[in-house]
């Protein structure tokens, strides 16, 4: 494992993969395995889409400790939350790292 920069975590591509299957090899509780697509990706974010599912709080709880280990792991402070999209029916999810740009109020 190599060290990534904390500005720009997902410029390492071992890192983003790590990641971005933290979220889509997941088992939801209601759904199993979420089949996501990466609609944005940069440096400092990704954004995924997985239909119109429900995500329990057993799912967030055990996501929320699966990142924390990434974190430590690739020594960074990634993380995510969920918003409605204007252009998918349904929720994203948004995995993302501190130097993300904060949302417009």
């Amino acid at each position: 494992m190599e060290n990534i920069d904390p500005k720009k975590p997902f410029s390492n591509e071992e890192a983003y993969q790590e990641f971005l299957e933290l979220f889509t090899n997941f088992e939801y509780k209601l759904y199993g395995k979420a089949d996501f697509q990466v609609v944005e990706k940069d440096d400092v974010e990704f954004d995924l889409y997985g239909g119109e599912i429900h995500y329990t709080e057993r799912d967030m709880l055990a996501i929320s400790k699966a990142l924390r280990h990434l974190n430590i792991k690739w020594k960074t402070e990634i993380t995510y939350c969920l918003f409605p999209s204007k252009n998918y029916p349904g929720i994203l999810i948004n995995v993302r790292s501190p130097e993300a740009p904060q949302a417009d109020a």
